[in-house]
C-alpha cells in the first residue's frame, strides 16, 4: 500500500499536490510530458492492477501476490525511466542558464519525490552548477587578464571606458546569478558541494570588480577636482601646425570631461558641480555650439589654403 501511495504521489498526485503548470517558468512542452506520465500511471499501474487482481491486495498469503507486486514495481520503474527521460529532454531544451534554474526549482520543490527522480534532478543540478561555474570563471578570467589595460570602446575615454567595461562584466555576472542565488536562498535547489563552492568564488569575484570600478571612478573625481573649467575655456583656441594649417585647441579635455560626466551620471554616479554645469547646464549648449562652429570655420579655412597652395 505504501508503494502504491508513493508512486501515486510521484506520478499522479491528488488535487492537494497537483503538478504545477510550467507555463511562464519553462518554455518547452514539459507540461505535456507530465500529463503523459500521469495518464500512463493511471492506465498501466492502477487500472491494469485492478483488472488483473481479483483479491484483496493486502492479502499477502495469496499465491500470486508476490508476482503481481513484482509486476507493479516493474511498471513503476518503467515510469521512473520515462520521467527521467522527459526531465533530460526538458533540460536539453532549456535556452539559457536562467531557464535551467527555473526548471530545477520546479522539479526539486514540486515534482521529485522518489529517490530515482531525486537523483536525476541532482545530476542535472550538478551539470547546471558546472555551467554557472564555467561562466563565472570566464568572467573572472576576462577581468584578471584585462584589468591593467581594459578593452575600451572607441567612443569612450580611458577613464569612463574602463568603468564601463568593468560594469558590463559585473552586470553580466549579477544577472546570470540573480535567479540562482535567490532560488538557493529560498531552499528551492539541491544543496550540493558544487553550489557552495560556486557561491564562494562569486562572493570573492564581485567585490574585486566593484573595487576596480570605485577606484577608477575616484581617480576621475580626483582629476576633475584639479580641472579649472573656466581657465581651460580661456586658453588659445587655434595654433598653426608645421604645414601652415590651423588646428583647433578648443578645450578638448573639457569635452572629454563632459562625455565622462554624462556617462557616470547614467550609472547614477555623482558628478562634481563645476563639471556638471558644463556637461548638463546652459554652458554645455554654448560650448558645444561654439566648438562646432569653430571646427567648421577652421576646416573651410584649411580647404581654401590647400586650394591656394595647389
Amino acid at each position: 500500500l505504501l508503494e502504491i501511495c508513493g508512486a501515486q504521489d510521484q506520478f499522479a498526485p491528488t488535487h492537494g499536490r497537483a503538478f504545477p503548470s510550467t507555463e511562464g517558468i519553462v518554455r518547452y512542452d514539459f507540461d505535456r510530458s507530465l500529463c503523459v506520465i500521469r495518464k500512463a500511471f493511471v492506465t498501466v499501474a492502477i487500472d491494469g492492477l485492478n483488472d488483473a487482481i481479483r483479491y484483496d491486495i493486502l492479502d499477502v498469503s495469496m499465491m500470486s501476490w508476490h508476482e503481481d507486486f513484482a509486476t507493479f514495481k516493474s511498471r513503476i520503474r518503467m515510469l521512473e525511466v520515462k520521467l527521467c527521460s522527459f526531465v533530460t529532454e526538458a533540460f536539453d531544451s532549456a535556452p539559457d542558464l536562467t531557464s535551467r534554474v527555473e526548471l530545477l526549482q520546479l522539479l526539486f520543490a514540486n515534482i521529485a519525490r522518489r529517490d530515482t527522480i531525486k537523483r536525476a534532478v541532482e545530476t542535472h543540478a550538478s551539470h547546471t552548477y558546472s555551467m554557472f561555474a564555467d561562466e563565472l570563471h570566464e568572467i573572472k578570467r576576462q577581468f584578471d587578464v584585462n584589468r591593467q589595460n581594459p578593452p575600451i570602446q572607441s567612443e569612450h575615454s580611458r577613464a569612463f571606458g574602463a568603468v564601463h567595461w568593468a560594469s558590463k562584466l559585473l552586470s553580466r555576472l549579477e544577472n546570470d546569478f540573480a535567479v540562482l542565488r535567490g532560488a538557493f536562498a529560498d531552499g528551492e535547489l539541491p544543496r550540493l558541494p558544487e553550489i557552495v563552492d560556486l557561491h564562494s568564488v562569486y562572493d570573492m569575484t564581485v567585490p574585486q570588480i566593484e573595487s576596480f570600478i570605485n577606484e577608477k571612478y575616484q581617480d576621475w573625481i580626483s582629476t576633475m577636482s584639479k580641472m579649472d573649467v573656466s581657465d581651460r575655456l580661456e586658453t588659445n583656441l587655434l595654433e598653426i601646425n608645421d604645414d601652415g594649417f590651423y588646428d583647433v585647441l578648443y578645450a578638448a579635455d573639457v569635452e572629454t570631461a563632459c562625455q565622462d560626466a554624462r556617462g557616470f551620471a547614467s550609472m547614477a554616479r555623482e558628478v562634481p558641480d563645476h563639471v556638471r554645469d558644463i556637461a548638463f547646464g546652459s554652458i554645455n549648449t554654448t560650448h558645444g555650439e561654439l566648438r562646432g562652429r569653430l571646427l567648421e570655420l577652421v576646416d573651410r579655412h584649411n580647404v581654401l589654403l590647400r586650394g591656394m597652395h595647389s
